[in-house]
């Protein structure tokens, strides 16, 4: 596959559905308004460093959150596969030559970890994996984030069929790759297990301090449902970072698994993305507002370091408390 291709096709996907955004949630509005709304959305990233997520069902901070962490997610979420699949000796992406895979993507936010599925699945094709169908469920109650994922969906299925060179991603996203989405509560999303189809539950970067209590009940109810065989669990990493995907994991200890600190793999910039981003401070320094200085900084692909935690053991549906 032609990564610089791919990388590219994101990269305008991105920018496109920013701007038609943009244009939506700024139409009829007074700069000095949509001014305070990108300060506001800027503001709240900054207390992710301090473990705090931002309020994700603002349209605002869904569309600054595809123009900076996207991009960088996608990248992560990709590694964190490369990664589960190494450390358990799996050259096929899916284990044992089984041709089917079920995901379930707790916190799905943008879908970043479906982009990554669909670019780990098309290189494993064409390194002659035998790959049929790929359900992935994705869940998340901030709507403003999964309709943004969507639509970059589109926007990406678009860029990629112009190259040859990416038909096998493509072909992947159009006919091997099943998206359904939904909120945590809409049992649609999961289905009975299939024979023959292995299961992956995914909570990449949704497990935070002041939602871990919450949070592992619903991962341990979705574990139940669905008895996946691995999973798939971040966090940033800090020096309680173990603690809360201890807390978090629906997975027994005794179960098998793999810890790591996770570095991007890409160190590279966007730079459609980045001149989108430029391009809206001079629009601000123009009406003598004052634009936020995350807007000055290029957006990357390099992801912040991540705890991640990889589970591989078939889920014990006898269990009836909670294994922490």
């Amino acid at each position: 596959m032609d990564r610089q291709l791919l990388f590219a096709a994101i990269d305008r996907a991105i920018r496109n559905v920013a701007d038609a955004e943009f244009r939506r949630l700024a139409a009829e509005m007074r700069p000095e308004v949509w001014h305070q709304n990108v300060h506001n959305a800027l503001d709240s990233f900054g207390m992710l460093r301090k473990g705090t997520p931002p309020d994700y069902n603002d349209d605002w901070v869904a569309l600054f959150y595809l123009t900076w962490y996207q991009a960088s997610q996608i990248n992560l979420a990709h590694s964190l596969i490369e990664g589960m699949n190494q450390s358990r000796g799996c050259n096929n992406f899916i284990a044992n030559g089984t041709p089917s895979l079920h995901v379930v993507d707790f916190g799905c936010g943008a879908l970043a970890m479906q982009f990554a599925i669909a670019w780990a699945a098309a290189e494993a094709l064409e390194n002659g994996a035998n790959i049929k169908s790929i359900r992935i469920g994705s869940c998340d109650v901030a709507i403003p984030m999964v309709r943004l994922g969507q639509q970059l969906w589109r926007e990406f299925k678009l860029e990629i069929s112009r190259y040859e060179s990416l038909r096998t991603l493509s072909d992947v996203c159009e006919e091997v790759i099943r998206p359904r989405y939904g909120k945590p509560e809409s049992g649609i999303l999961f289905n009975t297990p299939r024979v023959n189809e292995e299961r992956w539950l995914s909570a990449i970067h949704t497990v935070y301090e002041n939602n871990v209590e919450e949070l592992r009940e619903s991962l341990y109810q979705l574990a139940q449902d669905i008895t996946p065989a691995n999973g798939i669990l971040s966090c940033h990493n800090d020096s309680n970072s173990k603690q809360l995907l201890h807390k978090a994991t629906p997975f027994p200890d005794e179960f098998p698994y793999y810890s790591k600190s996770t570095e991007s793999q890409i160190d590279d910039w966007l730079p459609e993305v980045t001149q989108w981003r430029l391009s809206l401070l001079e629009r601000l320094e123009a009406y003598g507002l004052n634009p936020h200085p995350f807007l000055k900084q290029p957006v990357t692909w390099k992801f912040q370091s991540s705890f991640a935690k990889f589970y591989f053991a078939q889920f014990d549906d006898d269990v009836d408390d909670l294994p922490f």
